[in-house]
């Protein structure tokens, strides 16, 4: 026991804090899109495909990776097509923000009129 007092006699004298650490959980996460445009790279046919870019802010202690889920949606806000990845460029995102890039993650439709992106699932990054 006075071991224990002389630790915490110790620590106190240097600061030192021994609150517990907050788990990650995905309400620390956010992403949001910057940018998406359809761009058509070719010159004697339609073959658009997204250009974009989304943001990811971590407010996690310790770096994660991070799923991204994208949503093209149509006009009523109907989901037309899902798609889900790891983004190699947030595969080890410490807290701040992070951009990456959604570009051809989809091909051109005309129905899809818009996005939705969201955090799919995360763990921490360094777990394989």
């Amino acid at each position: 026991m006075k071991n224990v007092a002389r630790l915490w006699f110790l620590a106190v004298f240097l600061g030192v804090s021994f609150t517990a650490q907050a788990e990650c959980t995905i309400a620390d996460l956010d992403v949001k899109i910057v940018k998406s445009v359809w761009h058509n790279r070719c010159s004697k046919r339609d073959c658009a495909e997204l250009k974009g870019s989304a943001v990811l802010t971590s407010r996690c202690d310790e770096p994660v990776a991070v799923e991204v889920r994208l949503t093209g949606i149509d006009a009523n806000g109907a989901p037309l097509v899902t798609l889900e990845r790891w983004p190699y460029a947030i595969s080890h995102a410490t807290a701040g923000e992070h951009e990456f890039s959604l570009n051809k993650w989809f091909k051109h439709d005309p129905a899809i009129r818009g996005f939705v992106i969201e955090v799919a699932r995360f763990r921490p990054a360094n777990q394989q």
